[in-house]
């Protein structure tokens, strides 16, 4: 007879030396079996200027790399569940004083070139 799932709830201790770094840039690839996570900052003021129709394209944009994290795809799964959840609750809540984005489904950077 097989044993029952059992859940295990995780605590992480907050602490004044771990402090959140704030990231709004994420880009996410997959090497073998593994799922990485680039995860940045990307400076408005580094933004190009509007370009001309007739100029030349950006050739990039620096973007301020925070942490690179790689997991296995059961890892990589568990999080997409979870952020799931998270959003769909936020969602639900619909906090005033919060910005509110419509759903978008996610966007591959290869696609966009």
């Amino acid at each position: 007879m097989a044993e029952p799932k059992r859940t295990i709830r995780f605590q992480f201790p907050v602490t004044p030396e771990r402090v959140p770094q704030y990231i709004n840039i994420t880009l996410a690839n997959h090497i073998n079996d593994d799922v990485v996570l680039d995860f940045g900052f990307l400076d408005p003021f580094c933004l190009p200027q509007s370009v001309s129709p007739n100029g030349p394209e950006p050739s990039g944009v620096p973007v301020q790399p925070v942490v690179r994290v790689a997991m296995n795809v059961r890892v990589a799964e568990q999080l997409y569940q979870q952020l799931q959840q998270v959003l769909g609750e936020r969602r639900r809540q619909r906090l005033p004083g919060v910005k509110h984005y419509p759903h978008q489904p996610p966007v591959n950077p290869t696609d966009l070139a």
